[in-house]
């Protein structure tokens, strides 16, 4: 975090997307890295889990709010309506310039580790 402050001269901020509850409970932290007493830095990321994201069933949503729908389909994959959840995010970004698309989809296989995702392969 303090690398990419420096290098870009920017406010850096940690994004978590949790599954669930418990883990996003456990991720919001804080983190302190410390020796004796001494703190040197304290890491309080920013958490956003089923219960901060809205479930986004329809496709009109993923094509004007693409990345908040991906963000979403990440935080809602345990949940009942998963495949039709990512059918409804499938098409509305096959509908998105190349690029965009491009990077959703890399997004997506990280978030979405462990869970059937042929309907996000490119066309």
């Amino acid at each position: 975090m303090a690398h990419l402050h420096l290098a870009y001269d920017l406010p850096v901020l940690l994004l978590v997307i949790c599954r669930n509850r418990p883990t996003a409970t456990w991720a919001a932290g804080p983190f302190e890295s410390r020796i004796g007493n001494q703190t040197s830095q304290i890491l309080r990321p920013l958490v956003l889990g089923p219960d901060d994201l809205p479930e986004i069933t329809d496709e009109s949503t993923v094509v004007r709010q693409p990345a908040l729908a991906s963000l979403a389909a990440i935080a809602h994959s345990e949940g009942e309506k998963t495949t039709a959840t990512l059918g409804v995010l499938a098409r509305g970004i096959r509908s998105l310039d190349r690029d965009t698309a491009t990077y959703l989809r890399g997004l997506l296989r990280s978030g979405l580790v462990g869970h059937p995702q042929p309907q996000l392969r490119q066309p």
